[in-house]
């Protein structure tokens, strides 16, 4: 009887006082089930046949959404060593023409929100290479391309 109570003694200590900073850390690395990652941006001038596709750390910014399973996403962006983080909740869905579509709703002070539309949305589409693009450089900004990145 002594032999189980002493291991199941230090079981409940270890468990008992594990660190709550690496219980929110691992919650938080897991809590995410599709994450974009920023590939590529273009220029959005349409009209321009000389526009060059931007990747890698040549970009102004690296940027990644991370989206979780109760419909909430945080954008991260990160430019001249300063980061900006914002959440807000998504939807996925498909137009007409059976294009998948993620569409993101922000708070109305929204600093990274990028769309031709009026309000707090924004939409990334699947092209048919596999990467999602914005719709903002349909009318003065810039397309950006991200490449989803499965939870491991």
């Amino acid at each position: 009887m002594k032999r189980l109570l002493l291991p199941t003694l230090f079981l409940l200590l270890s468990i008992a006082c594990s660190s709550d900073d690496e219980n929110a850390t691992r919650s938080e690395n897991e809590s995410y089930v599709l994450r974009l990652d920023l590939v590529s941006s273009i220029p959005g001038n349409p009209s321009s046949s000389d526009a060059t596709k931007t990747t890698g750390s040549a970009m102004e910014f690296q940027e990644y959404y991370s989206l979780d399973q109760e419909g909430a996403f945080m954008r991260h962006r990160e430019r001249d060593g300063k980061t900006i983080e914002e959440t807000g909740m998504y939807e996925r869905g498909q137009w007409e023409n059976k294009i998948p579509f993620i569409k993101f709703t922000y708070p109305d002070d929204s600093r990274l929100r990028g769309s031709c539309e009026v309000g707090n949305t924004e939409y990334l589409y699947l092209q048919e290479n596999g990467l999602y693009k914005n719709e903002w450089g349909a009318c003065d900004g810039t397309f950006l391309e991200y490449q989803v990145q499965e939870k491991k």
